[in-house]
């Protein structure tokens, strides 16, 4: 018996042993939901429980360690699909030690023992750790030793025969001590993902693997001379692959290479150097990064440049004697004359720049699609280095980004001056800063960094909370700047504007100035005197559409809690006539508003008034998001409407016009029942999701029952009841219980909010829903946070027991949150 200390202190220690990337409050969530067991005894947690606690420890040591903890662990083990195991540094000095040796389970025991007891392996990882790979023996001893010789034929034999018919990924990291004199015969059959390091294979009798889909081989002695690659300096190499992707390619000095790979879109390659490179149609290479000691005869013996897009290069030095030529711009430039990246690593810098010493630039070679330029400088005369800069800059004469690395060592002024020189010529520094205020700072620490802020296009500038306390606070002297004034003077001075962004802190507009209403206009950005129509963005302002002029080119447009005075959108519709997406948050008052906009795609729209009708008529929208109160109709002309979103308390008429495209499809009402029953083209719909919610006023209702939602949407696929929905539906069938012999097959999952009264008649909805809907493989159930450990205990062994068939899935709800899953499908 395992009393209430240590069941918290196990799943603690199991929150501890979550990934890094799960986040911690789903491990605390996942506790708590756990913690219904109502400190009951290990074995009286459910096994769907106990398996996703398992599945959660990625070392199968500890796997092994909880079969001594419950008989349930022990059991639930067997079902694991997947075997980690690492032989550590501490378990391989307690195995080599005189004192431990003896009570030290060897690992290849406590290996087979796991394999031995499972009964459907997908997934095998056994090693040991890399960093005794690393560890330096002064004996002989581990030649003749064979306890962590893992491709150890004889051993391969008593555990792969067990589990080869399942088994997809097998990863094996061998210990080169005892592996490196040994030759073995190992490989699978029926793999999809084999990975072997520190061992030696033989490919006599090697049989083959159709199904492999992933190979990886690190530091593998293999007896195959006629595949080569990287250190021992191979004759040739020759790559056939018509749909490789992806190519990172490092060897010495072959004297022939091929590559046949016409679908290559990203290769890096390095070498000293091939005598004959040959390549064909790389047509789709787009990504090139080179590295070689002669860099230069590599370039110029590269095919197909026009295609590249990012060019990384680099020069390395090399053991023996190389003929090379030095790298010149003039060659990159050249050869590829499209690329719009170039980045230079310290030993091509070296080479460009010395070649450019000596010739400078020959040819009038301009790079006009070269945007970006990265180079990790080599400094040896700061002079020359500006020079080489400066001529960079006027042969690329687009340059949007530059970035210079300076090595270290450099001493720290001659650093400061190749900075300042540079920032002269570089006016990007200044783009690269996200305030607009800070921009303005800038101006008043350099004379070059006031002169290029003209050159800067765009502009975002907010109204903080400091700068109003500041401006309303009579103690301050001087007065600080207007806001309005320091936008106007950073517009007036740039050249050339693209995009504005303005406006003020969101804490400023939850609190209340009684003062502010007739004093002051300084922060009154839509003022006509101040703005003319260049926002695409709009929030808490009062518009006018008397002069509104047409804006044929605006595609988005975003209103939020603005008062506009166009109560039928009519001139909305005819000064945007080419909008596709469409916001409008708290836009009114709004009488009865029609849009009518032929191009629109999306478009989310919630309206804060009780319109009296509202219509959209608009042939090419897919997505609509619609929250309106109690209008007396809703006309909907969306012929390609795919994804529909309807929040509404109550609909008089709802007119919808052939949503034969109709997918998904939200609905949340205060008399959800009417709405369902008013709802058009049922049977298209996929994927449905409900909510009913009370409102205020009195609302002539008729409670939700599943009869009615199966018999208006019969070929739903996916079905989600929040916890309105639910409640009503669970109320009507324990009056009523199901009438009609309505079956619902083609349901496939449902997600469903729980509101629990009694946790018996929950159950038996559940299972009279199981029966309705014969082919259900999946349920996720969300326990309100409020229920009584004991009653959502009681309800998840229920559930499980139900189907066995149905995979189930738990987490936790409540109202204004968002829900929590701690676990996954079981």
């Amino acid at each position: 018996m395992i009393n209430a200390r240590e069941i918290s202190f196990n799943l603690c220690a199991f929150a501890s042993s979550v990934p890094t990337e799960a986040s911690q409050t789903r491990a605390s969530n996942i506790i708590k939901l756990f913690l219904i067991t109502h400190f009951a005894p290990m074995d009286d947690l459910p096994p769907p429980v106990i398996l996703e606690i398992l599945r959660r420890l990625e070392d199968s040591a500890d796997v092994a360690r909880c079969r001594v903890v419950s008989k349930n662990f022990n059991a639930l083990a067997d079902e694991l699909r997947y075997i980690n195991l690492t032989c550590t540094a501490s378990w391989y000095h307690r195995s080599r030690s005189a004192l431990t040796r003896a009570e030290t389970m060897p690992f290849k025991t406590v290996f087979k023992n796991l394999v031995g007891n499972s009964r459907a392996l997908e997934s095998v990882s056994v090693g040991v750790a890399d960093r005794l790979g690393g560890l330096a023996f002064m004996y002989d001893a581990e030649d003749y030793c064979y306890d962590l010789y893992l491709t150890d034929l004889r051993f391969v034999k008593e555990w792969l025969p067990l589990v080869c018919e399942e088994l997809k990924e097998l990863k094996v990291n061998d210990f080169w001590f005892q592996a490196r004199w040994r030759k073995t015969e190992f490989l699978g059959q029926h793999l999809q993902k084999l990975e072997v390091k520190n061992a030696w294979l033989s490919v006599t009798g090697l049989n083959p693997m159709p199904m492999l889909t992933s190979l990886t081989l690190e530091f593998v002695r293999l007896d195959d001379e006629d595949l080569k690659v990287a250190l021992n300096g191979p004759n040739s190499l020759t790559i056939f692959a018509p749909e490789l992707l992806k190519l990172d390619l490092y060897c010495i000095r072959p004297s022939t290479l091929v590559i046949e790979t016409p679908l290559l879109s990203d290769f890096y390659l390095s070498l000293e150097k091939a005598d004959l490179f040959k390549v064909k149609e790389f047509l789709h290479l787009k990504t090139l990064r080179l590295e070689s000691a002669n860099l230069c005869s590599l370039i110029r013996s590269f095919p197909c440049g026009l295609s590249i897009n990012r060019l990384t290069v680099d020069s390395v030095k090399c053991f023996g004697p190389v003929d090379m030529k030095l790298l010149s711009l003039e060659a990159l430039f050249d050869i590829f004359p499209n690329m719009s990246s170039l980045t230079l690593r310290s030993g091509a810098w070296s080479e460009t720049e010395t070649c450019f010493l000596s010739r400078s630039v020959q040819s009038e070679v301009v790079m006009k699609g070269l945007k970006e330029i990265c180079a990790q400088l080599v400094i040896h005369d700061v002079n020359v280095t500006l020079s080489f800069i400066f001529r960079i800059l006027d042969v690329c004469s687009n340059l949007l980004d530059v970035a210079f690395l300076i090595h270290q060592e450099v001493d720290p002024e001659v650093a400061r001056k190749l900075i300042s020189c540079c920032s002269n010529n570089c006016p990007k520094i200044l783009r690269r800063l996200d305030d607009s205020a800070e921009l303005a700072r800038c101006r008043l620490v350099s004379k070059t960094f006031n002169a290029l802020s003209h050159e800067v296009r765009s502009i975002n500038l907010v109204c903080t909370m400091q700068r109003y306390l500041k401006s309303r606070s009579p103690l301050e002297i001087p007065r600080p700047q207007s806001f309005k004034a320091l936008f106007t003077n950073l517009a007036r001075n740039c050249h050339v504007v693209e995009s504005i962004s303005i406006g003020v802190d969101k804490l400023l507009c939850e609190l209340s100035f009684e003062q502010e209403r007739y004093s002051n206009n300084d922060l009154h950005l839509t003022d006509e005197g101040f703005v003319n129509q260049w926002l695409p963005k709009v929030k808490y302002a009062w518009l006018t559409v008397e002069t509104l002029n047409p804006m044929p080119s605006l595609t988005t447009l975003t209103l939020e809690y603005v008062t506009l005075d166009d109560e039928n959108l009519s001139m909305i519709n005819l000064c945007f006539p080419c909008l596709q997406v469409l916001n409008f948050i708290g836009v009114g008052p709004l009488k009865e508003p029609k849009i009518h906009l032929l191009r629109l795609q999306t478009c989310r729209w919630t309206v804060s008034n009780a319109a009296n009708s509202l219509t959209i008529s608009s042939p090419n929208l897919v997505k609509l998001e619609l929250k309106c109160v109690n209008p007396r109709s809703v006309v909907l002309e969306t012929p390609l409407l795919s994804d529909f979103c309807l929040s509404i308390q109550k609909a008089n008429e709802l007119g919808v016009k052939e949503l034969v495209r109709l997918k998904n499809l939200s609905l949340e009402s205060a008399n959800l029942c009417s709405l369902i029953d008013s709802f058009p083209h049922g049977p298209a719909i996929k994927t449905l999701k409900l909510d009913s919610f009370k409102c205020a006023g009195s609302v002539d209702k008729t409670i939700l029952s599943l009869e009615v939602l199966f018999h208006v949407f019969p070929n739903l696929s996916y079905l989600r009841l929040q916890g309105g929905a639910w409640r009503e539906a669970e109320t009507h069938f324990l009056v009523n219980g199901f009438q009609r012999h309505i079956q619902m097959e083609g349901l496939k999952e449902i997600t469903a909010q729980l509101v629990i009264q009694d946790v018996d008649l929950t159950l038996l909805f559940i299972s009279s829903v199981l029966d309705k809907c014969t082919n259900l493989s999946a349920i996720g159930l969300l326990l309100h946070l409020d229920v009584e450990h004991n009653v959502a205990r009681n309800l998840i062994s229920g559930c499980t027991a139900l189907r066995p068939s149905v995979r189930w899935k738990w987490g936790m709800w409540k109202e204004g949150t968002s829900d929590t899953w701690v676990s996954g499908f079981l």
